[in-house]
């Protein structure tokens, strides 16, 4: 059987005021299994990931990463880290 990772009440979040800081977004999506680079930056990379986390876990939001998208990433890493090593 398949493997499947959703949080209760998955449409709360903070407040979007913009978008998250990316560095932020990058240690969350590493803690959570995604390759994600070190960059700090909104690069192309990165902003492939967001869109690939959204489309996943938030198809209802199709622009820019939001605060309550990158709240709803660090909850899913901390309720299912991946331990490299």
């Amino acid at each position: 059987g398949a493997l499947a990772v959703w949080l209760d009440g998955a449409r709360d979040g903070a407040q979007d005021n913009g978008p998250p800081p990316a560095a932020a977004f990058q240690r969350a999506a590493r803690r959570f299994g995604y390759p994600a680079c070190d960059s700090g930056a909104w690069d192309a990379e990165t902003r492939a990931l967001a869109a690939a986390f959204q489309r996943r876990f938030r198809p209802w939001e199709d622009g820019p990463l939001t605060a309550a998208g990158l709240a709803q990433l660090a909850a899913l890493a901390a309720r299912w880290p991946v331990r490299r090593g």
